[in-house]
């Protein structure tokens, strides 16, 4: 036994190492791409999309190379990757700098002998053997390293083989292009030996191979092209339900032959157990307990389980606990009325160890099941609509004591079932989990974005009107019509979605209300069936509120027009004032006519200029909830760090390119 354990490491070292050498010169070509955004920095010529191209190859290196043991490597490409991301600081004077981190990037990779030390230092991960025919296992061994998993391959032929010599904690069975009944034969052949959990990828989802899955208690058909990160966090997941199955049982019954009896077996199948002898307590004990499960004796002295049971069931707190019946044969007439009562299982006395545990562990299942589909959806992992209610909820409560906006933005993909006809559900998961994504990306991470159905998404705004949700759902449209997606067959498809808008407190006092407002408004705009609708419930705020997203304090007419119309074409609202004295008068006080949520200003003004005019935003506390970004053509050192130190979120040299400034201006709305 001694020495078994670290040859296991060097044979896992080894074979990582062995995906390593097949890997290099892959990320070698990586480090030639940064190797030319280098050269183009120094000749001035590196345009945005060679640097973008570069900040996600270093992002790639980094992410990487770590998991074998390359941590110089991975500090190196993260460092890279930091400097290529910060586009507007990104100059000729970096590039002697970027050049040797290059070159010294680019030596760790070429180093010999490369081994795994992610996988053979500190403990054991877990086992997950891997039954492919396809080409990913590589993928599978390296996103393996980065979980904490020792991924094994074998080909499906000798599934039955490997499960016996490698003895795995987790299975993952790759059906791909695999005739499906192989992958129902062994699944067959794992039923019942199978230690832990089972995943089965298929491109086929018919009844046959889900009757399969299920009989070997397997999980599945996840979609076939999964990314294996994905695969891989679903076996985590699985493997974390079974470590976390141990649960805190909750039994009540005056019969104290039954109550021991019931104690030890659930003991001894690893759960936590507080035993009650006298039902009177039961509330107090339910209290301290918080039990995932309550077993109750169905006929007890003075008060019985059903009386307890109905009680549960009359309280909002505990109104899911799942509750199990114990009941003797001579109370047949309390058994009848168990399940009227609100009882969810019963069980026989005298107790048997393997139906108690059984009932037990099924009832806990499946409520484990109820609460995660109430708290997220299967597919795309967003809060679904019970969890969401609750988070904007929040957002209504906060906007009602400091007189902040929510807004509620509901958004549908156009035409979703007839393309569910045309190109199958597989593929409009896909879609539906693209989607998802370009949502959270999309808005702030402060934003509930959350799932509600197959084809309804909802997002919560808080502190945000609507013409502010009304410019990302706008970009969301843009980002989304710009993507093409294939079905099965290679025919290609492209998906358009459609939203409603609503603004609290005008359309609705709270979240059900402000969803069917922006639900109407919905079906408003799409009436006639168009696509790409957009619906607002009430009117964006005027200007006569003294909201606005951009206030612009400049006395240059050409250059505010030119601005104004700019933004306003991006459908901010804007407001313009041509001195600082005059946005002195409109923006400070105790009752302030103008609130805006960014200010660019310029600094030289008349009457009064732009860096005093930032002291007393500052001094007044207007700063808290407004970002001001500063205009000006001259430049010096001491100007902008002076405007820093006033507190200006942004300084911007003029003359200016109105699309950069108007990215600047996006992010700091944003920020």
């Amino acid at each position: 036994m001694s020495t078994s354990a670290p040859l296991d490491a060097a044979m896992r070292g080894q074979h990582a190492a062995e995906v390593w050498t097949r890997l290099r010169q892959r990320h070698l070509q990586r480090v030639d791409v940064l190797e030319r955004a280098v050269l183009a920095l120094m000749d001035g010529e590196l345009n945005e999309e060679l640097r973008e191209l570069a900040e996600s190859e270093a992002h790639s290196l980094a992410g990487t190379v770590s998991t074998f043991g390359l941590r110089a490597g991975s500090r190196l490409a993260r460092a890279l990757e930091q400097s290529f991301s910060a586009r507007y600081t990104l100059g000729r004077q970096l590039a002697a700098r970027l050049a040797d981190q290059v070159l010294a990037l680019r030596r760790e990779l070429e180093r010999p002998n490369v081994s795994a030390v992610a996988a053979t230092e500190g403990e054991s991960p877990r086992r997950l053997l891997l039954l492919t025919d396809d080409v990913r296992g590589d993928q599978f061994v390296t996103e393996g390293v980065t979980a904490g998993l020792e991924v094994i391959v074998r080909p499906l032929a000798r599934g039955e083989m490997a499960v016996f010599d490698e003895a795995p904690d987790a299975i993952v069975i790759e059906g791909g292009d695999t005739p499906t009944d192989h992958v129902i034969a062994l699944l067959g052949a794992l039923a019942g030996r199978a230690t832990g959990p089972v995943l089965v990828t298929s491109p086929n989802d018919g009844m046959a191979i889900r009757l399969a899955i299920a009989r070997c208690g397997a999980v599945g058909p996840l979609m076939a092209g999964l990314p294996p990160s994905a695969v891989l966090e679903r076996a985590l997941s699985a493997l974390a339900s079974r470590e976390l199955a141990t649960a805190s049982l909750l039994v009540v019954d005056s019969d104290p032959y039954s109550l021991q009896s019931a104690t030890l077996i659930l003991e001894q199948a690893g759960h936590r157990v507080h035993a009650l002898g006298d039902p009177l307590g039961f509330w107090e004990t339910l209290e301290t307990v918080t039990p995932d499960l309550a077993i109750l004796g169905a006929g007890m002295t003075g008060v019985t389980g059903l009386d307890l049971c109905r009680a549960l069931r009359a309280d909002p707190r505990w109104r899911e606990l799942p509750v199990v019946f114990m009941a003797s044969a001579d109370e047949a007439s309390l058994v009848k009325g168990a399940y009227r009562a609100g009882g969810d299982d019963t069980v026989r006395k005298p107790l048997q160890r393997e139906e108690l545990i059984a009932r037990v562990e099924n009832r806990l299942h499946r409520a484990r099941l109820l609460r995660r589909e109430g708290e997220s959806d299967g597919l795309t992992g967003l809060p679904a609509r019970q969890k969401a209610e609750r988070d904007i909820d929040r957002f209504i409560q906060l906007a009602r004591r400091h007189r902040h906006e929510v807004t509620l933005a509901t958004l549908r993909l156009d035409r979703y079932a007839e393309t569910v006809q045309r190109v199958g559900q597989g593929a409009v998961d896909a879609t539906v989990l693209a989607f998802s994504q370009l949502l959270q990306h999309s808005f702030r991470a402060e934003d509930v974005v959350s799932q509600w159905g197959p084809n309804e998404f909802v997002v919560g705004l808080f502190d945000a009107n609507t013409t502010n949700a009304a410019v990302r759902v706008r970009e969301v449209m843009a980002a989304m019509r710009a993507r093409r997606f294939r079905a099965p067959l290679g025919e290609p498809f492209s998906f358009t979605c459609s939203a409603g808008i609503a603004a609290f407190p005008e359309d609705g006092a709270d979240v059900r209300e402000l969803h069917d407002a922006a639900d109407a408004a919905l079906m408003v705009a799409g009436g006639a069936g168009s696509e790409e609708a957009l619906g607002v419930a009430s009117a964006p705020h005027s200007g006569a509120t003294g909201r606005v997203d951009v206030l612009l304090v400049e006395d240059d007419a050409a250059v505010a027009t030119l601005l104004v119309h700019a933004l306003e074409s991006r459908q901010y609202q804007v407001r313009w004032l041509r001195s600082g004295q005059e946005a002195a008068s409109a923006l400070l006080g105790e009752k302030p006519e103008i609130r805006a949520r960014l200010i660019l200003l310029e600094v030289n003004l008349p009457e009064l200029d732009g860096l005093a005019l930032l002291r007393s935003l500052s001094e007044q506390d207007v700063l808290r909830h407004t970002r001001v970004i500063v205009l000006s053509s001259r430049t010096t050192e001491a100007e902008t760090v002076q405007a820093f130190e006033l507190g200006a979120f942004d300084y911007v040299a003029k003359p200016f390119s109105v699309a950069v400034l108007t990215e600047r201006i996006r992010r700091a709305l944003r920020a």
